[in-house]
């Protein structure tokens, strides 16, 4: 499900992946989250870095 919404966003925005991954380990950083929002958000972050290395490989081919 959070895979077909960042291949949407990415879509529409090819900076998507860098900014929502910046977002997400900044919330990860400041703490104070319930121990399920850092699963979910851990999850996310790593789905993430998944497309930022698919996203660096494509370009270092072009």
């Amino acid at each position: 499900q959070y895979y077909v919404k960042v291949f949407d966003k990415l879509a529409q925005n090819p900076g998507y992946v860098e900014k929502e991954s910046k977002r997400l380990n900044n919330l990860l950083k400041k703490g104070g989250l319930a121990p399920e929002k850092v699963d979910d958000l851990t999850k996310r972050s790593n789905i993430l870095s998944k497309f930022v290395a698919k996203v660096q490989s494509v370009k270092e081919e072009l």
